[in-house]
């Protein structure tokens, strides 16, 4: 593993110009040697994460794989300096959306994936698991700091850095920026990275970003200091609405959206402690968009999955990724696992799923603690 570099070269720029690293630490809204790059965001993001899309990938190179997403998809990949660039890839698609696609991608370079504003992160899973969550606590806490420091945090800006910056000095151009002075920065230890470049979005989601290679966040006090701080071990956080109509009504909707959420009624109002995943879907629905579970994670009643003509061991990582388990089976089963299944779900149950995925192929399942096991059926 490249231990001194970050993945996701940008990649508008196929003739690098390589200087020293003193003279390429800019961090600022600006064109990538002289071409504006195009990423998708909001509605347009979420409409491309879910149009099917066809590749071939053999022995690709994950750095390489996930620039050619980028450039034919117009979204921003951001691969964290922990996961190995050069790891081989192995992985066919037929017509399957970027939202399932992406963790097959990552699960074979041994990462998580994760939505942060604009970005795809794609880093280890245990940071990957935490960092939306881990943003949306940031920009929550800073939209309570005086209101000078708190409207410069919250300014959106694209962001871009050339060949072989470094990254203590690009969290420093970045505090500048947003108008604040890093207290500790000699936590960051001396890296070089590959030229990347990101779309608008809010400083707390830039910065959050910027440290989660280093397994680090931030805390901001009012006096305009931030201090760097480890990432924490797990995520809640508490967030309110406002729905349309009864409230009691709306959230009976909303604990059987998300189960785990707990969900406090008070007045016309809300209170909502979850994760951030779940927060993102009751914005979502309370918008009035339409909620679909696209990807299976432990802990949910129903699941919603459509795959067509795909191998079913491909369909099967999907789902034990998700699941946050480990795939595992006979060698003596790869056949079978290699045959093209067609499913097409919508709420079923975890159960129904992989039974309508294994049972044509006369298959079943065990489900533990730490893996999700195929065998032969008896």
């Amino acid at each position: 593993m490249t231990a001194n570099r970050q993945g996701f070269c940008n990649w508008l720029t196929r003739t690098w110009t390589l200087v020293f690293a003193s003279a390429v630490l800019a961090l600022a809204v600006g064109k990538v040697c002289g071409q504006e790059p195009i990423w998708k965001t909001g509605a347009a993001l979420r409409k491309q994460l879910e149009t099917p899309l066809s590749l071939t990938w053999g022995d690709r190179e994950l750095r390489g794989a996930l620039e050619s997403l980028a450039k034919n998809t117009g979204v921003a990949i951001f691969l964290d300096r922990r996961i190995d660039p050069n790891r081989k890839l192995n992985i066919a698609a037929a017509d399957e959306p970027l939202v399932t696609l992406l963790p097959r991608v990552a699960e074979q370079g041994e990462a998580g994936v994760s939505l942060v504003g604009p970005v795809v992160y794609v880093g280890p899973k245990a940071t990957a698991s935490k960092l939306l969550a881990l943003a949306a606590l940031r920009r929550q806490e800073a939209g309570k700091l005086p209101a000078d420091l708190r409207i410069r945090l919250a300014k959106s800006e694209p962001s871009h850095w050339e060949e072989l910056a470094q990254p203590r000095q690009l969290v420093t151009k970045l505090a500048e920026r947003g108008g604040v002075r890093v207290a500790n920065p000699e936590l960051i230890p001396h890296d070089l990275w590959t030229a990347a470049s990101w779309p608008t979005m809010p400083w707390t989601e830039r910065m959050t970003l910027l440290l989660a290679g280093f397994d680090l966040t931030f805390e901001t006090g009012g006096e305009g200091v931030v201090r760097l701080v480890p990432m924490p071990a797990e995520l809640v956080f508490e967030k309110t609405y406002t729905p349309r109509g009864d409230a009691d009504r709306v959230a009976a909707d909303l604990r059987r959206m998300a189960p785990s959420a707990k969900i406090a009624v008070e007045g016309r109002t809300l209170r909502v402690s979850a994760a951030a995943e779940d927060h993102e879907r009751i914005d979502r629905l309370l918008r009035g968009e339409s909620v679909t579970t696209t990807k299976v994670t432990p802990g949910q009643k129903r699941y919603t999955l459509t795959a067509e003509n795909k191998p079913a061991g491909a369909v099967l990582k999907t789902v034990s990724a998700q699941l946050g388990k480990e795939l595992k089976y006979d060698p003596a089963l790869a056949e079978k696992l290699q045959m093209e299944v067609s499913i097409k779900v919508k709420e079923v149950t975890l159960e129904e799923l992989l039974d309508k995925t294994l049972g044509p192929l006369g298959l079943t399942y065990r489900l533990g603690e730490k893996a999700l096991e195929i065998v032969a059926a008896q």
